[in-house]
């Protein structure tokens, strides 16, 4: 089935259920299978109870019995029913998750970038898009806001919002279930949950947990492991206490453990640096370098046997939430700790050669935070007014070391390059054959072996920079030659002593930064007339962020490139690297002295910034009838600015002398400001229509990218979002639901912005962003004809139109075509659910497509992806008790 009839075929499912109307912002079904009314969902996206028809903010709550149907349990599934949000896995689940709403979003590789899109659980903040990639325990609803928040919640953001709200105890009963599922790739899960009321209508508890391990679906050629597997378990318990009629404690406790191996890219394309690899895995470690570029369908990598991706990550978390009703006033505390860290490896060079990796990266983020809200009536004003404060502790070490073919992919590389068609000066005159630190032997250096001792590459093109700039300035012919002879071996001989050693490189970058956030905020509802109600809401913010780092790493063929031996002058080797920097010959600097490694940038450094800022809403809603409400409104955002916790981030170059500014890795706060105008309405009973436009304009758009030696941050000056967003929910007959939206989003930078040798460019689409998103969703319960049991029949799809995969640099081959991923579920249980028996599918069609897209570090020309999930299925058994 072609993309355009997949598209088909959704629209169909979609429209049948659009000719009674458009969408909703937000809407939620969980009606018996006799009933097709709509029943309206109560949401807290306000501050307040509210149904959600009748709040003047876009909107969408999926509710449990939805979550359920879709086999979703995590956030990154919430996206097959919410068009407008992902939030997707790029080389980590841990720490390279990113979220984003209307194409807007930030970075996950980088922890120093806090998330443009808020994960909030039970009113706790989570620190970063994947700190919320955890399993989710049993929910009642997720409410996924649109647009800046920071009046409602307790953190700000410029992008939107994500807040989940679990089930909690309660005291009607001692229930609770057991759920085991199986799987392809051996999946193998379970789930549980318990409930009992201690004292009657005074204490009750609740315990929830699960467990999953699964096989990995990326193979590597050259050892049969697997990888992107499942290995994880959480555990949750939550005590509600209804202290009198007017007060009530809940207390959760939860931690939970992952050791998985992820995320592995593929190689969509190799490019002339493809030889160099694949000779040196060969002839040195007998494996293959790189798998056969295909559309990586088959799901095969090769990897360095000795290097893995381990992702072990541990965390736990304490909070409390009070609620006291004080005449007529309720008074909420939401306080909470929590201690997240994750333990990385991986193999960066993505192949079967070993050139590089990194292994003991550490994140970890503690994190304590208090907010207080006082809500209450005065008349024809609903007020709301709050604060919170958040102190966060965010330790940070990466290790990234030269591995045991370091030297060997520079040398193999370099001698299989003809420099004459690179702009090297022609009386250099010696064509290809050469190498760095003579780690392949003369035996590879072609006909340069019988020209040059050792055939280094650098030898003759010093020696003739030198020899023309001292006859230039009249030295006579022969004196020239010998000190230019002296110079070039000398500075050859540096560089070949220079050998990378399998496991220097860093031996530990170590940052820390420490935030302390305060702000207070105010979120009022004026109602003008009995349908038209004016909406205000302020916030200030005041940031404050410490950075101290130590970075300490090892690289003698750094040090080579401007330490001049006996019997040269000073600062010989220094200006001759300066030289060679601007000419073709830079980029194996780069490779001799890559910023990763750059010893120039060792010692200590130590900053803070401070940010004092306001952000706020305000909005129009008038009541048409009973059922029809329209709204328009401007809201403006923001997102702190931060450090870039990355070495490569400092402006380095090799043979930089002098240690650089801490001031390269600050980058700017981002604000958004936006424009909605929208309308949401009920018609027949059954059905639920709304619409939305809306206009972002983002200033200061941070953006982390990787240049193909470093990352580099810097903030873009305009960035907008703008675009049509269209949801519905209908029970068009008994038993069956549709559900779904549409999302036309037009995301794009409006100024250009240079990263070394690539640019953003003005008028460029935001990656990640396709113009076109279409989600639907079908529901169809029907009571069979015997002992009262009822099936289930479930459908859901996402179409996405092209998209670019990267950045920088993009290009066809890093745009993703159109496509669309379908999910199903089919079911039977007896009516009161006692038990069920379910069997799942996710991507049905088994539709291979790109997350993201990368030019593989030094490695120009090779290209990888990060590859969506391959089809999924299995069986469910679940028991209630």
């Amino acid at each position: 089935m072609t993309d355009a009839m997949r598209l088909r075929s959704l629209l169909a499912l979609g429209v049948s259920a659009a000719t009674l109307g458009f969408a909703t912002h937000g809407f939620a079904a969980d009606a018996a299978p006799s009933d097709n009314t709509i029943q309206q969902v109560i949401v807290t996206a306000s501050g307040r109870q509210a149904k959600i028809q009748d709040v003047a903010i876009p909107i969408t709550a999926v509710t449990a019995d939805t979550l359920k149907n879709g086999n979703i349990t995590d956030l990154k599934g919430v996206a097959n029913l919410v068009p407008s949000y992902k939030l997707e896995a790029g080389q980590s689940n841990a720490a390279g998750a990113t979220a984003s709403i209307r194409g807007i979003g930030t970075g996950g590789d980088n922890a120093g970038f806090e998330s443009a899109v808020g994960f909030f659980i039970d009113g706790v903040y989570r620190n970063r898009a994947g700190v919320a990639l955890s399993e989710l325990p049993e929910v009642e609803r997720i409410e996924v806001l649109r647009g800046p928040q920071g009046t409602l919640f307790g953190r700000n953001t410029s992008a939107g919002a994500i807040s989940v709200t679990t089930k909690g105890p309660d005291y009607t009963s001692t229930h609770g279930f057991i759920e085991g599922s199986v799987g392809n790739f051996n999946d193998q899960k379970a789930t549980f949950a318990f409930n009992t009321p201690l004292v009657d209508h005074v204490l009750a508890v609740r315990i929830d947990g699960n467990y999953e391990k699964r096989d990995g679906y990326i193979t590597d050629v050259n050892t049969g492991r697997t990888f992107n597997d499942k290995n994880r378990w959480s555990l949750r318990g939550q005590l509600r206490w209804e202290i009198n009629d007017d007060a009530s404690l809940r207390i959760i406790a939860d931690t939970s453990h992952t050791d998985e191996q992820c995320c592995v890219g593929l190689y969509g394309q190799t490019g002339a640096y493809a030889a160099a690899i694949n000779s040196v895995a060969a002839g040195f470690n007998n494996t293959v370098g790189i798998q056969v570029p295909t559309n990586s369908a088959n799901f095969k990598t090769a990897l360095s046997p000795n290097r893995d991706y381990k992702e072990k990550i541990d965390e736990y978390g304490l909070s409390a939430e009070l609620n006291w009703t004080f005449k007529d006033v309720k008074l909420s505390s939401i306080t909470s700790y929590r201690d997240w860290k994750a333990l990385r490896d991986q193999d960066i060079d993505f192949n079967g050669s070993d050139r590089a990796y990194r292994q003991g990266y550490t994140d970890q983020f503690k994190t304590f935070t208090e907010e207080l809200r006082a809500q209450g009536q005065m008349g024809r004003l609903n007020w709301l007014v709050g604060g919170f404060y958040a102190d966060e502790i965010l330790p940070h070490t990466d290790k990234i070391k030269f591995g045991t073919d370091g030297a060997h992919y520079v040398d193999a590389l370099a001698s299989g390059v003809n420099f004459n068609t690179l702009g090297i000066p022609a009386f250099v005159g010696l064509g290809s054959g050469y190498n760095v630190f003579g780690s392949l032997g003369t035996a590879g250096c072609g006909a340069a072996a019988a020209l040059v001792p050792n055939c280094r590459l650098f030898q003759p093109i010093v020696k003739g920079s030198v020899i023309t700039s001292l006859l230039a300035s009249g030295v006579p012919l022969a004196i020239a030659n010998a000190q230019a002879t002296a110079i070039a071996n000398a500075y050859s001989a540096g560089l070949a002593s220079g050998i990378p050693v399998a496991g220097t490189g860093q031996n530990a970058d170590q940052f820390k930064t420490h935030t302390q956030s305060a702000s207070i905020f105010t979120h009022d509802e004026l109602q003008l007339t009995e349908k038209l109600k004016l909406t205000v809401g302020l916030r200030f913010n005041h940031e404050q962020k410490d950075l101290s780092a130590g970075l300490n790493a090892t690289a003698p063929g750094c040090n080579a490139l401007y330490t001049d031996p006996a019997g040269i002058p000073a600062g010989t080797f220094a200006g001759i690297t300066a030289g060679l920097n601007q000419t073709a010959l830079g980029g194996f600097l780069q490779f001799v002295c890559n910023p990763v490694v750059n010893t120039a940038a060792n010692g200590a450094y130590k900053t803070k910034s401070t940010e004092d800022e306001l952000s706020g809403t305000t909005s129009l809603s008038y009541k048409l009838d009973k059922d029809v409400m329209v709204y328009g409104g401007y809201s403006h955002g923001y997102k702190a600015g931060g450090y870039n916790l990355d070495r490569s981030g400092l402006n380095v170059y090799p043979g930089l002398s002098t240690q650089p500014s801490v001031n390269d890795l600050h980058f700017n706060p981002e604000f958004t400001d936006s424009f909605e105008l929208g309308v949401k309405s009920t018609v027949f009973g059954n059905t639920q229509l709304n619409a939305n436009i809306f206009y972002e304009d983002i200033s200061d758009f941070q953006s982390n990218n990787f240049t193909g030696f470093n990352f580099i941050t810097k903030n873009v000056p305009t960035t907008v979002s703008k675009g049509v967003e269209i949801d519905y929910l209908t029970r068009p007959m008994e038993g069956l639901t549709l559900q779904g939206g549409l999302l036309y989003n037009e995301a794009t930078y409006e100024s250009s912005v240079s990263f070394g040798t690539s640019t953003i460019r003005k008028g460029q689409k935001v990656a990640g962003a396709p113009h076109w998103t279409l989600t639907t969703a079908a529901t169809y319960r029907y009571t069979l004809p015997y002992q009262n049991l009822v099936a289930l029949f479930y459908l859901d799809g996402r179409y996405v139109s092209d998209y670019q995969t990267t950045t920088l640099s993009p290009s066809t081959l890093s745009t993703q075509t159109g496509f669309a991923v379908f999910n199903g579920r089919i079911g039977i249980s007896p009516a009161n659910e006692r038990w069920s028996l379910e069997f799942y599918g996710r991507n049905l069609t088994d539709k291979f497509y790109a997350l993201a897209s990368f030019g593989v570090p030094e490695q120009t020309g090779n290209f990888a992806v990060y590859p969506g999930q391959p089809r999924t299925y299995g069986a469910t058994l679940r028991v209630k008790y």
